[in-house]
């Protein structure tokens, strides 16, 4: 299971996101960061998975903003 769950695992890792997970006998797979503002970093991206004998490899990527800078367009 993988998505956007908008939900700060790291934050508080007894909270109901993380029971459910763990009720399921699921493992986070991704432990850094995977979204970026200007002041904080957090992990709402999640990868569930429950082999992770069978993972070869997983990392979050670079920002591909330089120095995690927000961009707003204007018209």
């Amino acid at each position: 299971v993988a998505g956007d769950f908008n939900i700060n695992i790291n934050s508080n890792p007894s909270n109901r996101m993380s029971r459910l997970i763990d009720s399921l006998n699921y493992e986070q797979l991704i432990n850094s960061p995977t979204h970026f503002t200007e002041r904080s970093s957090s992990l709402i991206d999640l990868m569930l998975i429950k082999h992770s004998t069978q993972i070869l490899s997983s990392f979050v990527a670079d920002p591909f903003v330089p120095n995690l800078v927000r961009f707003i367009m204007i018209n």
